[in-house]
């Protein structure tokens, strides 16, 4: 089986559905509260205190979102983690090949 068809095969994996859901609920609040700061810019300047509660909703949403990504990239095979930290410029700690 080549790579492409695993992929497939994932992608039928009631476990990837759940996820995807998972983060688009998070991508939904990111987008929604984000929407309603720049809609009520004037509101969010008059209470500081509130507009930190939305910033705040953003960054939980963010790391809940960055921290399902990163569990998936660490179910990957080695080689393909290690191809990603190239892309990305080298951040990261190389993952031994097994």
């Amino acid at each position: 089986m080549d790579q492409r068809d695993e992929m497939l095969l994932a992608l039928e994996d009631p476990t990837t559905a759940i996820v995807a859901h998972g983060l688009l609920n998070s991508m939904a609040v990111l987008a929604g509260t984000a929407t309603t700061m720049l809609d009520h810019w004037d509101k969010v300047i008059e209470d500081p205190e509130r507009g930190r509660e939305l910033l705040l909703r953003i960054v939980r949403q963010a790391s809940m979102a960055s921290g399902v990504l990163e569990d998936l990239v660490r179910g990957l095979p080695p080689q393909v983690t290690n191809t990603l930290v190239v892309l990305e410029g080298g951040r990261g700690a190389e993952v031994p090949a097994s």
